[in-house]
């Protein structure tokens, strides 16, 4: 997925592979689930990033399967002019999406892991995005071509 804005703001978001690619997919006889079984599976991500300050890249498991999900049926809902959510989070706190009240502007918030070497690990960087420049299309088509290569562990066939 590619973000672009014309004052120069960007980010990137491309599925490298699973955190743990030998994770196992699903119950077992010695390890049972039950109707909570949680079927998103850990990514690893690269992230490409540029503000007025400069480049930076970034490569770290930032989200899981279910918070990919979530991220394609947010910006889609965007998209659509149907957001009942002003954001998208992940388990790791180094990078959210979120809109602006008057839903004309998506921001990605930047922590931690993500921030470009320059900066001072108690910053946090917002790049902004005015959504007339976003291609939704894209956008989603990118992030659900990478779920499709790195889907999530198959649910329960009896749960719920």
């Amino acid at each position: 997925m590619e973000l672009r804005s014309k004052n120069g703001n960007l980010c990137t978001l491309t599925v490298d592979g699973y955190e743990l690619p030998d994770e196992e997919l699903g119950p077992t006889k010695d390890n049972p689930a039950d109707k909570d079984f949680d079927t998103g599976r850990f990514l690893f991500v690269s992230h490409s990033f540029a503000n007025k300050d400069g480049n930076w890249t970034g490569r770290f498991p930032t989200m899981d399967t279910t918070g990919l999900s979530r991220l394609v049926d947010w910006l889609e809902a965007i998209r659509l002019g149907q957001t009942k959510s002003r954001g998208v989070y992940f388990i790791e706190r180094c990078l959210e999406f979120t809109i602006d009240e008057s839903l004309t502007t998506l921001s990605v918030h930047l922590s931690l892991e993500l921030l470009p070497p320059w900066s001072n690990d108690s910053d946090t960087i917002e790049l902004k995005f005015p959504l007339v420049e976003i291609d939704f299309n894209a956008a989603t088509s990118s992030l659900r071509r990478q779920l499709s290569e790195f889907p999530g562990r198959p649910p329960l066939p009896n749960a719920g």
